[in-house]
């Protein structure tokens, strides 16, 4: 399992126990249940996110075949993170999207935050081979030797017919995402259909959407609200590059706050009701040079629809606003919110 984060809460600690009691199962029926987990280091130095781990950690019955967390630190850069939210279940199972292991993603228990919108996806077949071959690389790269081996799961029959594959990025490997999106945006015809929690476009994107909206596409855009975003400090850059697209023609949504939901937490792209993907990466610079990230990529017109009634279904005038310009620009900054924007997404 890949995770960015388990939370110290209700969730995190249900899940806990649904891995042991998992385990606990096998080792009665005589067999063993790996259990193999990928987080972000530096997420896990906080106050909130690290008691969980320690306790799967040293579960004191699976002292002959413990619970194995590898906490990823970086040594090119200590600010590189791992950002990948995939769990592969018997090798041949895998969910693939944006939550992390909390209550503000499974909506079990309140959440001083609320309940976050997210989405992810459950995949079978040959594509869940490329996940499991990306956990591995990752595995045996932190532990420094080859401990982990890569095993495909052979599928009898297939259990689709979409063309869909894994595509993962790391920082100063490759722009495996972003070339994708690049290049979906420069193939479009018709439309595309972006919900990001995090929307600022670096300068190639978003050329490439200005060259998509001149061309006559549709672009559709959902993100966060100033009211709904759970980082302040990068509301003027998410809030500036709306600006800048709707200014020339893109159709710019925000989340609106109502009950318990508050952040938009879901990355979604559909591109001409065809070609779609979703997984860990936002549009937002942290994923294109300091995350470990992966998508599913799939050329499927049904998946696509799927996507794509959720995205209607996000952008309904009582879940979504549609500002003006002027409202996206007429945000009062801070001082820290300016100096960010100027000294660190200006210069990424």
């Amino acid at each position: 399992m890949f995770a960015w984060a388990f939370y110290d809460d209700g969730t995190g600690w249900d899940f806990a126990d649904w891995l042991i009691n998992a385990k606990l199962k096998r080792l009665c029926a005589g067999g063993d249940l790996e259990i193999k987990i990928v987080v972000d280091g530096n997420v896990t130095k906080g106050m909130d996110y690290h008691d969980v781990l320690n306790y799967l950690e040293k579960y004191p019955g699976f002292t002959k075949s413990p619970i194995e967390i590898i906490r990823v630190n970086d040594k090119r850069d200590p600010d590189f993170g791992m950002h990948r939210k995939v769990m592969i279940v018997d090798r041949e199972h895998a969910v693939i999207g944006g939550m992390n292991v909390g209550n503000k993603y499974s909506h079990l228990y309140p959440d001083s935050g609320g309940h976050w919108r997210d989405t992810d996806v459950y995949v079978r077949g040959p594509a869940v081979n490329q996940a499991q071959m990306t956990f591995v690389d990752e595995w045996n790269k932190q532990k420094g030797r080859q401990e982990m081996t890569y095993r495909p799961f052979t599928y009898r029959t297939l259990p689709g017919n979409s063309f869909s594959m894994i595509v993962d990025h790391q920082p100063l490997r490759d722009d495996n995402i972003h070339i994708a999106t690049v290049k979906a945006f420069y193939g479009v015809t018709q439309t595309i259909d972006i919900e990001s929690a995090y929307f600022i476009a670096d300068t190639v994107i978003e050329k490439a959407i200005m060259d998509a909206l001149k061309r006559g596409v549709r672009v559709r855009i959902l993100s966060n609200s100033k009211e709904s975003i759970d980082e302040p400090t990068i509301t003027t850059p998410i809030l500036k590059s709306l600006a800048r697209v709707k200014s020339h023609g893109a159709e710019v949504y925000t989340k609106k706050v109502y009950g318990d939901s508050t952040t938009m937490h879901s990355k979604l792209l559909i591109v001409d009701g065809v070609f779609s993907w979703i997984g860990s990466h936002n549009f937002h610079p942290r994923s294109y040079r300091y995350e470990r990230e992966v998508v599913l990529v799939s050329f499927d017109e049904t998946l696509a629809g799927e996507f794509r009634e959720i995205f209607e279904k996000d952008i309904a005038s009582d879940k979504a606003n549609q500002p003006t310009v002027d409202e996206l620009n007429g945000f009062n900054s801070t001082q820290l919110s300016k100096f960010i924007s100027t000294h660190f997404f200006d210069q990424l």
